[in-house]
């Protein structure tokens, strides 16, 4: 879970001084376990234990820049990167507590939104996360065993500690081993409208900064058959997700103002005051996303970020946008419609169908 840069500092100088991992972590204070942690990237010690291990293996001053300054604030790249993301994302520190996150996040669980919120402790703790949270035993499981590493890496950490004191009776013995990590978990939400929407998380470390994990949710539609019935009842929960057309529940009669019913190839008003084909009216609401959405501005911070991803040798299974026409060829030909549903509904309210005396469209806005 650590960066390349960090890890590469540390053997390198381990290499130099021809040292034991061993003989690292006894001139630190701290335990072999931590020690190889840090080394192998699985845990953040804290700044306090890096710097001892950096004392100990001789570091020069003016390396250590490459092995993280915590706490202090994102760059502006890397917030441009978070924020560019079109799925909610966060940024936290190795307690789990939050240090930023982008909007559609913000809009699905705003309870974890602002920054010194702990997403761990909301999951663990909080039975607002029990009821709408349809896996929330696995879930739970995998925070709590993201909990025992952390605390295996960072010991002495005071919230870290407190994390653990609250735990729910008999969680950390049932949780672990073999009950995975947050990476890769799925989070399944329950909806009042129905269906359920299910968040695959993925977990990783920012490439310059090591004290930090960025935590993304990429969302996808189950059907009710794959999901287990609780008995619980399911409450409000803004979905990621849809079935059926793009803009069904945000396209309304101009005349009327009722939602629009989707067919297989037409937006029609249940009082049949207007019907419009569907690729006419999801392109022209294309036209005025993209143009909202990507913005000169918006652009440059995107280049910039896909400059930094490539940097850093990840790739990027989809080119970023670097034109206003390059987006609008994305929405049409590579996004998926869950992506494009985001983003509309991020932007819009809804979406209004005038007629003119004769039934024809005259405007869609």
């Amino acid at each position: 879970m650590i960066s390349t840069g960090l890890r590469e500092v540390l053997l390198a100088h381990r290499m130099k001084e021809e040292l034991s991992a061993a003989q690292i972590a006894q001139a630190a204070g701290i335990s072999e376990l931590r020690y190889n942690m840090l080394e192998s990237g699985r845990g953040w010690p804290g700044s306090r234990a890096l710097s001892a291990v950096l004392d100990a293996l001789n570091v020069p001053r003016d390396q250590r820049p490459r092995c993280a300054v915590p706490g202090t604030p994102l760059s502006g790249m890397e917030r441009a990167l978070l924020h560019g993301k079109p799925y909610p994302a966060l940024v936290v520190d190795h307690t789990w507590r939050v240090v930023d996150c982008n909007r559609f996040f913000a809009d699905q669980l705003p309870e974890c939104a602002a920054p010194g919120a702990n997403l761990m402790r909301w999951i663990l703790h909080e039975e607002e996360a029990q009821r709408r949270l349809a896996n929330w035993e696995d879930a739970a499981a995998a925070y709590t065993a993201a909990l025992r590493d952390a605390l295996a890496a960072d010991p002495d950490d005071p919230d870290l500690l407190s994390l653990r004191a609250d735990l729910p009776s008999g969680l950390w013995e049932t949780a672990c081993p073999g009950s995975g990590q947050p990476d890769g978990q799925g989070l399944i939400w329950r909806t009042a409208q129905g269906p359920y929407v299910i968040w695959d998380c993925s977990v990783m470390v920012p490439a310059s900064r090591p004290d930090l994990l960025s935590v993304d949710f990429l969302p996808h539609a189950l059907s009710h058959s794959s999901i287990p019935v609780s008995a619980a009842a399911p409450v409000q929960q803004p979905a990621t997700t849809f079935e059926g057309s793009l803009l069904t529940g945000i396209a309304r009669c101009g005349a009327c103002n009722l939602d629009l019913t989707a067919n297989d190839d037409h937006y029609q008003c249940p009082d049949n005051c207007v019907t419009i084909a569907s690729e006419i009216l999801e392109s022209r609401v294309a036209d005025a996303i993209v143009d909202r959405i990507f913005t000169p501005e918006s652009l440059r911070k995107l280049a910039l970020a896909q400059e930094v991803l490539v940097a850093e040798g990840i790739e990027i299974d989809q080119p970023l946008p670097v034109s206003p026409r390059h987006a609008r060829h994305q929405w049409d030909h590579a996004l998926p419609a869950e992506t494009r549903r985001a983003f509309i509904t991020h932007s819009v309210d809804h979406v209004l169908v005038a007629a003119g005396a004769d039934g024809s469209v005259k405007r869609a806005v």
